[in-house]
């Protein structure tokens, strides 16, 4: 598949999220059952139970055609609606991670959605129809990581501007956003919280100079490794929080 882009050997295989699957077909006998009750009594009824039944089927076998392959130089896949995606990892120019959580606790993540810019302007979204998505996701990140964060040193130390996504970007002065910069010495407190947001806070200012999701930080690894090294030795540096970063560093 795509062998015009290179992308080499595969390594590893992400097939359909079969807990997915599973649902519907626990579902769909009922449907069956019911339409097979009414169709004697209730026609319409016993019709309509059928074709939703028929329907959850054709469900069925469109997620179970959900698959990505891993190749040394990137990757290619299907989607559940039958759309075939392929890039390279030095394609990639924005991999963006939503985690959901828990909706009753606010803990416990049960939900990632990985969506991938190349420059060539697709928009590849890996979710749950796929299996073990954290580790999709992740492979993708780390993949992608290895070119994006050498580059994104270079232009730092190059004097330039790194921007990740829309909202945040970084230079050796400082943060750039919309609206203006919060340089290193006007920072009263940087913090990463748990979940990956981040909110910035200008010192004299009651409220946040800037809070960004982090589904709105795109490469978030690569932003977390620059921003630790960015204020490395400047007024910011003790003002950094950023506790899933330091323990890791601790264990790593």
């Amino acid at each position: 598949m795509y062998p015009e882009i290179g992308l080499g050997p595969v390594q590893t295989t992400f097939g359909p999220n079969k807990a997915n699957a599973k649902i519907i077909l626990y579902v769909m006998p009922v449907f069956i059952l019911v339409g097979l009750v009414l169709i004697g009594s209730i026609p319409f009824g016993g019709i309509l139970m059928l074709v939703i039944a028929a329907g959850l089927f054709a469900g069925y076998l469109m997620q179970m055609r959900a698959r990505v392959d891993i190749h040394q130089n990137g990757l290619a896949g299907i989607d559940w609606r039958g759309r075939r995606f392929a890039f390279r990892w030095d394609a990639v120019t924005g991999v963006y991670e939503f985690i959901g959580y828990n909706q009753h606790t606010g803990h416990g993540a049960n939900q990632w959605v990985y969506t991938v810019h190349t420059r060539d302007g697709q928009r590849i979204k890996l979710d749950m129809s796929y299996e073990k998505t954290r580790s999709l996701g992740y492979t993708v990140l780390k993949e992608t990581g290895k070119l994006l964060l050498p580059a994104a040193q270079e232009a730092l130390r190059s004097g330039g501007t790194v921007s990740f996504g829309e909202q945040v970007s970084l230079d050796q002065g400082g943060f750039v956003a919309q609206g203006g910069t919060l340089p290193w010495d006007q920072v009263e407190k940087i913090e990463i919280n748990r979940s990956g947001d981040l909110l910035l806070r200008r010192k004299g200012l009651m409220v946040p100079w800037k809070m960004v999701m982090h589904s709105a930080i795109a490469n978030f690894p690569v932003f977390r490794s620059l921003l630790h090294a960015a204020v490395r030795g400047t007024p910011a540096e003790l003002l950094l929080e950023d506790p899933a970063y330091e323990q890791a560093m601790k264990t790593g």
